[in-house]
């Protein structure tokens, strides 16, 4: 059996305290608006009586405003009395409330309407607006229920009227003398009837279907929330797992550095033959040890430059930092081992540029890493051009170079850890693919935008977009 209560459209203690708190303030207002109709029709009493000079009997329309007032006082009281610790009245008792206001305004509104002119007065017409009220509030059997006791109240007052067993009172505003006496009434109270179910029907239809609707995007947000949730602690593990494996890799690499270079050390002072003469065949071998140990400390280098970069300190920490000086140092760092390459390096830094708001150290190694990558990657004869510039909020930074250049396939993948070029490794040996992983990484965490220009054999431009220290780039 249906509730008569429309049920919440929800499940579970909050939404019912929502819907509980919902269905309080919709019986507060009734009680409320209450007050205005016993206003109502004191003033239509009187203003009908002193101002139109309609007969209509005064103290009998008074006295159903005092019964309305009654009425109101005790269901005032009574819903005072329900009212639980959280401010609202549990669903039985405000069911059983919902009803009995709603039965009491419909024997108010009979009462009124025998005092006010009967079947010819368009007070009538307020039934309809509580069948709204039940449509919305109730379920859809009791709905129908008071739309057949709305009838029943019209087609009773009209009936007595009608047939002598209570007197009529005459407006002579809306309708013919004697027109309550005639059979004809039954027609105006059968389309009553026929308004109040319609409108019951179409109230309770639609009501129901938005309460499916919200049951549906209550059904939608529960599971919204239990993924966000889920999302979350996966994120919260995936945060986790990669601290343990930043916390990881960092000690690796930290171990394998010392021993690295004690064995490059080792290698030293036996080419140097400090430990006898070493033959020309065991030099070269030595020479190609060397060389190995050095790409093996190069690359703990860049392991643990790449986690320095991923543990960068919150942006709340950054402070200003002029990228004008670190494009000067940088350059004069490498412009021995560009002019050995036989590779042009230059720089255009716009004056006064602004400090970007960022870790000194972090950008240091950006800039490094581009301008080494494009002098690694750029043949003799060639150049390398660092440029820096204002730009409204950012600072453009520029790395260009007439370099080897970088195939459209594989640039999707050049930021990739671990990943080079088929034509950087062609060109050279050296480097150990985590170059440019680093610099994607400190840019990520400056809020930076970092766009990759190139062409196969006519070289590549990384560009930099950097906020300003006056400006916080958004998380």
């Amino acid at each position: 059996m249906r509730p008569a209560m429309a049920p919440p459209p929800q499940t579970g203690p909050d939404a019912l305290r929502f819907a509980q708190a919902e269905l309080t303030e919709r019986l507060h207002w009734f009680i409320r608006l209450r007050w205005l109709a016993a206003l109502g029709i004191v003033a239509a009493a009187l203003g009908a009586a002193l101002v139109l000079h309609v007969p209509v009997p005064v103290g009998a329309l008074l006295a159903v405003a005092g019964a309305v007032v009654v009425c109101n006082i005790v269901f005032l009281a009574w819903t005072a009395r329900l009212i639980a610790d959280d401010g609202s009245i549990p669903f039985p008792a405000a069911r059983l409330v919902a009803l009995t206001q709603i039965a009491a305004d419909l024997l108010a509104l009979g009462a009124l309407l025998h005092f006010s002119g009967g079947v010819e007065n368009p007070v009538s017409s307020f039934f309809a607006f509580h069948m709204i009220i039940a449509g919305i509030l109730l379920a859809r059997e009791m709905a129908f229920a008071q739309a057949t006791l709305g009838t029943m109240i019209f087609a009773t007052v009209v009936g007595l009227e009608r047939y002598g067993l209570l007197p009529h009172v005459h407006l002579g505003l809306f309708a013919q003398p004697g027109f309550y006496a005639t059979d004809r009434v039954w027609l105006v109270v059968l389309t009553l009837a026929a308004t109040l179910f319609l409108l019951v029907y179409m109230t309770t239809a639609i009501t129901g279907r938005l309460r499916e609707r919200e049951q549906e995007a209550a059904e939608l947000t529960r599971e919204v929330a239990d993924k966000a949730a889920a999302l979350e602690r996966a994120y919260a593990d995936l945060e986790a797992t990669q601290k343990l494996q930043v916390t990881y890799m960092r000690r690796t690499s930290h171990e394998l550095r010392a021993p690295l270079a004690a064995v490059a050390s080792i290698l030293d002072v036996v080419d140097e033959g400090l430990t006898g003469d070493v033959p020309p065949k065991q030099r070269e071998m030595l020479r190609r040890v060397r060389g190995k140990v050095g790409h093996l400390m190069g690359l703990t280098d860049d392991l643990l430059t790449l986690l320095r970069a991923r543990a960068t300190p919150p942006r709340e920490q950054f402070e200003p930092v002029g990228l004008d000086h670190i494009i000067e140092n940088v350059v004069t760092l490498l412009a021995q081992r560009a002019e050995q390459e036989g590779v042009a390096l230059s720089t255009e830094v716009s004056p006064a540029l602004p400090p970007v708001h960022g870790d000194r150290e972090m950008l240091t190694q950006l800039v490094t890493n581009l301008v080494a990558n494009a002098v690694k990657y750029t043949p003799a004869g060639g150049s390398v051009r660092v440029e820096a510039e204002a730009e409204g909020d950012r600072v453009i930074l520029r790395v260009a170079d007439t370099g080897i250049g970088i195939a459209k396939e594989e640039q999707p993948r050049i930021f990739d850890e671990f990943y080079r070029s088929k034509a950087g490794r062609e060109f050279t040996s050296k480097g150990t693919g985590l170059g440019l992983s680093i610099v994607k990484s400190i840019a990520g965490a400056h809020g930076a935008e970092l766009v990759l220009q190139s062409e196969p054999g006519s070289g590549t431009t990384f560009t930099v977009r950097l906020a300003t220290a006056d400006r916080t780039p958004a998380t």
